[in-house]
C-alpha cells in the first residue's frame, strides 16, 4: 500500500512534521494510521502540512479531534490546497499558515443516498447534523458568525490565501517556497 502521509521526527531545532498529501479516508489517509503517527510524536510541538482535496468527513473529524485533544501546540500549514474536510483538519492548528499561492475550499456537506422515503429522510437528517457540526467548527476556529459560515459553505467557496487570512481561516500568510533548478 502506498504511503498516504509522511512523518518527520522532531530535531533539535524543528518540531515533528506530519504531512497529509492525499485524500482523507477511503484510499487515502486513514484516521487510525494518523493516530499512530500522532502518538509517535515526541515533544509538545507539531506541524501538520496539508495538501488534500478532502475525502471522508468522519475520518477528517476524527483527525481534527485527535489534533485538538493531543495536548500539543499544533501549527497547520496549507502546502497546496486544503479542500472540503481537509479545511476542517487545517483548522485544528493553534497557528494556521498558508503561502500566498495556496488555496482552501469550503462547501456544504454532500452525500449520496438511496433507499426508501423514510431512509432518505433519515439520511437528510444525518447530513443536517454533520453540516451543523462542521459549521460550528468554522465559527469557533475562524471567529465568524453562523450566518457567515452558512454563506461560505453554501457557495462551495474556493478561497485564496488572502481571503483565508481576512476570514480568520489562517492566522498568517507566509511566503511560498521558491522553486529553483540546479544542473550538475
Amino acid at each position: 500500500m502506498r504511503p498516504c502521509f509522511a512523518f518527520s521526527a522532531k530535531t533539535a531545532t524543528k518540531p515533528a512534521v506530519l504531512a497529509i498529501d492525499d485524500d482523507i479516508g477511503f484510499w487515502g489517509v486513514q484516521a487510525r494510521d494518523f493516530r499512530a503517527a500522532l502518538d509517535a510524536v515526541e515533544g509538545n510541538e507539531l506541524t501538520v502540512e496539508v495538501n488534500s482535496a478532502g475525502g471522508d468527513v468522519m475520518a477528517g473529524l476524527g483527525m481534527y479531534n485527535m489534533l485538538r485533544n493531543s495536548g500539543k501546540t499544533i501549527t497547520t500549514r496549507v502546502t497546496g490546497v486544503a479542500a472540503s474536510i481537509a479545511s476542517i483538519v487545517m483548522l485544528a492548528g493553534d497557528k494556521r499558515e498558508m503561502p500566498s499561492n495556496a488555496f482552501a475550499m469550503v462547501h456544504s456537506v454532500k452525500s449520496g443516498a438511496f433507499g426508501t422515503e423514510e431512509e432518505l429522510h433519515e439520511q437528510a437528517d444525518v447530513v443536517g447534523k454533520v453540516q451543523a457540526s462542521l459549521r460550528n467548527i468554522y465559527v469557533a476556529r475562524m471567529g465568524i458568525d453562523e450566518d457567515k459560515a452558512k454563506e461560505i459553505m453554501a457557495q462551495d467557496a474556493g478561497l485564496t490565501a488572502e481571503e483565508c487570512l481576512e476570514m480568520g481561516f489562517v492566522t498568517a500568510s507566509v511566503d511560498p517556497v521558491k522553486a529553483t533548478a540546479k544542473l550538475d
